[in-house]
C-alpha cells in the first residue's frame, strides 16, 4: 500500500498563477491525517515553498533547493542541509559573463541572492549582491545555485567552463513544462530530489515501491524514476511523460487530486469480504448493515464487499423474501461492488438477539443465532467501477492492477 506521496511545486502542485488550491491542500491534509507521508519537492528555497502553500500545513516534509535541504513541517525544523563550498561559489561567480548570462542565483533558506550586472525591480525574497564584500558574506550560506542564460544555446558551453573551475559539483539542465527557457541548476554531487526522498523514506521506513510521485519538469525525472508509482502531469514535458507509468490531468485542473481520488477508490491493498448474492447487493443498497458470521474478527476499518459467483439456493428459508428486496436491481456476481467501514463485532447473546428481532428488515437479511457474531457496517459507498475478481473465504486482500484507474 502506498504510504508516501511526493509532488513537485511549479507546474505540478501550483497553478500557472503560482497559487495552491485550498481544496487540494485540504485533500492532502486529510490524507496526512490518515497516516500518509506528504512531501513537497521543489527547486525553490524553503521560504518560497512555504509562502504559497499556507505554510505547508498539509505536508510532513519539504524538500527544498532540489534536494539540498529537508524540512520537517510539524517540528518546524531543518533535518538536513548541505552547502556549496565558498570556493566553488566564488569560482562560479567569477565566470559570470553578461553576454551569455542573465544572472547567477546564490540561494539560501530565505533569499535568492542575485549576482548580475543587469538591473531588475526589487522583489520579495530576492537580494541583489552589491559588491565583493557582499559576495564574501553570502557565499558562506549558499545551499544551491542556478544560472539563467540569454539563450538556451549557451548551456553546454557554460557548463563546460564551470566544470573546469569547480570541484565535486553537479550541473543539471532544467526546464519547466510551462516555459521553453532552460537554465542550469548547481548542487553538490549526489544531491538531487531523489536523494532527499531516499533519506525521508529511510527515516519513515517506506520502500520506494510504496511512493507515489508527481512531476512535470526535467529536474523531476530522477525522483520519478526512483518512486514506484510515477505520475506525469498532463502539462508535463514529453521527456517526463516518457519515464512515467501514468499521466494525469494538468496542474491547472488539479491533476494531483484527480489521480489520487481514482487511485484510492481502487486501493492497491483492499480488505475484502465475499458474500453470496443477494446479501452483497443488499449491503450495497443499504438494506443490510450487519453481516452475520460464525466467527469473531478483530479487524476494524475500510472493508470492500464482493459478490461471489454463487447465489442462495432456492430451498433456503426466506429465499423469495430476500430476492424480492433486490428484484429491481441487477445482481453483481463476481464483482467487488461497494465499500464500508467495519466498526464493531458483537457477540450474539440473548439480550442482543431480543434487540435485533425488533428490526424486522435487519433480522430478515441475517442469520441471527445465539453464539454467532454481528459485524457492524457503516458508511456504505457504492463503487463507480465494480472490480471483477474471484472471491475467497474470510477477510482477504485484493491487490489491484492500478492500470485500471
Amino acid at each position: 500500500m502506498s504510504k508516501m506521496i511526493v509532488m513537485d511545486m511549479d507546474g505540478t502542485l501550483l497553478h500557472l498563477d503560482k497559487s495552491c488550491s485550498i481544496e487540494t491542500a485540504n485533500y492532502l491534509n486529510a490524507l496526512k491525517k490518515k497516516g500518509y507521508i506528504i512531501v513537497l519537492a521543489s527547486g525553490r528555497n524553503l521560504n518560497a515553498i512555504l509562502k504559497p502553500t499556507y505554510n505547508s500545513f498539509f505536508a510532513n516534509y519539504i524538500i527544498a533547493d532540489a534536494g539540498a535541504l529537508i524540512y520537517d513541517v510539524d517540528k518546524s525544523s531543518i533535518i538536513f542541509k548541505t552547502k556549496i563550498s565558498k570556493e566553488n561559489v566564488k569560482a562560479i561567480c567569477s565566470c559570470y559573463d553578461k553576454n551569455t548570462m542573465e544572472e547567477i542565483a546564490l540561494v539560501d533558506t530565505e533569499f535568492y541572492n542575485k549576482y548580475t550586472l543587469n538591473t531588475y525591480e526589487e522583489r520579495d525574497n530576492c537580494y541583489f549582491i552589491k559588491d565583493e564584500e557582499d559576495l564574501e558574506r553570502i557565499a558562506n550560506n549558499t545551499i544551491h545555485m542556478s544560472i539563467s542564460l540569454k539563450d538556451n544555446s549557451y548551456i553546454n558551453e557554460v557548463i563546460s567552463l564551470l566544470k573546469t573551475k569547480t570541484k565535486n559539483l553537479d550541473f543539471n539542465i532544467m526546464q519547466d513544462s510551462f516555459d521553453r527557457k532552460k537554465w542550469i541548476e548547481i548542487s553538490n554531487k549526489i544531491i538531487t530530489k531523489a536523494s532527499a526522498i531516499k533519506k525521508i523514506a529511510l527515516l519513515e521506513k517506506i520502500d520506494s515501491s510504496n511512493i507515489i510521485c508527481f512531476g512535470d519538469g526535467l529536474n523531476d525525472i530522477d525522483m520519478l524514476e526512483y518512486c514506484g508509482i510515477s505520475v506525469a502531469m498532463g502539462n508535463a514535458l514529453d521527456e517526463v511523460k516518457n519515464v512515467c507509468k501514468y499521466i494525469t490531468d494538468t496542474n491547472d485542473n488539479d491533476g494531483i487530486v484527480k489521480f489520487l481520488e481514482r487511485y484510492f477508490e481502487y486501493n492497491d491493498e483492499l480488505k475484502v469480504l465475499s458474500l453470496i448474492e443477494p446479501y452483497a447487493t443488499l449491503i450495497k443498497l443499504g438494506k443490510k448493515k450487519i453481516e452475520t458470521r460464525s466467527f469473531k474478527t478483530n479487524y476494524r476499518g475500510e472493508l470492500y464487499i464482493h459478490a461471489s459467483s454463487t447465489k442462495i439456493p432456492k430451498e433456503w428459508k426466506n429465499n423469495k423474501e430476500l430476492m424480492s428486496l433486490v428484484k429491481d436491481n441487477d445482481l453483481n456476481y463476481g464483482y467487488i461492488i461497494c465499500k464500508c467501514n467495519l466498526v464493531d463485532c458483537i457477540y450474539m447473546d440473548e439480550e442482543f438477539l431480543d434487540k435485533i428481532k425488533k428490526d424486522k428488515l435487519e433480522y430478515l437479511v441475517g442469520d441471527y443465532r445465539l453464539g454467532r457474531y454481528a459485524w457492524v457496517l457503516e458508511d456504505i459507498e457504492v463503487l463507480n467501477k465494480p472490480i471483477f475478481t474471484k472471491g475467497k473465504l474470510g477477510i482477504w486482500s485484493y491487490e489491484k492492477d492500478i492500470n485500471n484507474i
